[in-house]
């Protein structure tokens, strides 16, 4: 069991049995051994990571080269770079997010909930996986193929635990009614650019209306104003997720996903 400093020794303890007890299901269940520190380490700062996405005015369609640019902890460049991009007609959007690939513990994470920390850690699992298998995915594919570990691989770990198992199932109903909210509005708004305004809108309203009573971690990830670059990031995550959840749903258990 990892043990960690804190104002609460007992929340804390509590989390620390919750994390080993997830790096134990995935090295044992399926059989990956890490190369690098994972949720064992403490972040240097409990600021967010942000994140700056550009995309066209008309379009749910990148305006850069890259899908997007990472400013650390700098949230106040990401900002000046959006206002440049916005000038020139395109949407930005900045993201900040306290769950990343360095898999760094931060009071942000820690204060999330248990089926929170599940998702988030099964999913950024699935980065290392690819990572040190050096396996050939798609961008757009790791991230969705990361959400169905992060949804349906909490459910797996926590089968036996009914409280958590019903949280689990509300978390992943929430996450899967705003996956279909973001491509139905995405695929409106590329045949019918003229309505991108009015179309944002309703999806915005939709949204909101999910993450009513919705985990902190939700309302982290989903609760901002929508515009094309908004769906533009979430449809990384949203565009192959049902079909990839189809594809699980054929398996017997989550090792045999990742064997296929």
């Amino acid at each position: 069991v990892l043990f960690f400093l804190s104002w609460n020794s007992f929340a804390i303890y509590k989390d620390s049995v919750l994390i080993s007890a997830l790096r134990n299901f995935i090295t044992t269940e399926l059989q990956f051994q890490f190369c690098h520190p994972f949720y064992t380490n403490w972040s240097r700062s409990d600021k967010p990571y942000v994140n700056l996405y550009i995309s066209k005015g008309d379009k749910v369609e990148s305006a850069t080269k890259n899908t997007y640019g990472s400013f650390g902890t700098n949230e106040k460049a990401a900002k000046e770079r959006a206002a440049k991009h916005e000038a020139e007609g395109h949407h930005s959007f900045i993201y900040k997010t306290y769950a990343t690939s360095s898999a760094e513990l931060n009071e942000r994470f820690i204060s999330y909930s248990e089926e929170a920390k599940c998702f988030i850690v099964l999913h950024e699992f699935f980065h290392h996986f690819r990572h040190d298998l050096e396996l050939a995915i798609p961008y757009e594919f790791e991230e969705a193929i990361g959400d169905v570990i992060g949804n349906y691989g909490a459910t797996e770990f926590m089968q036996h635990q009914d409280n958590h198992l019903r949280s689990i199932r509300k978390q992943t109903s929430k996450n899967e009614r705003v996956y279909k909210i973001i491509n139905v509005t995405a695929d409106r708004i590329d045949r019918q650019p003229e309505r991108v305004d009015e179309l944002n809108r309703r999806c915005e309203k939709k949204i909101k209306r999910i993450l009513t009573h919705a985990d902190q971690f939700q309302i982290d990830r989903f609760n901002y104003s929508v515009n094309n670059v908004y769906l533009l990031k979430n449809r990384i995550y949203s565009k192959r997720n049902f079909l990839l959840k189809r594809l699980y749903k054929k398996t017997d258990t989550l090792a045999d996903f990742l064997a296929i």
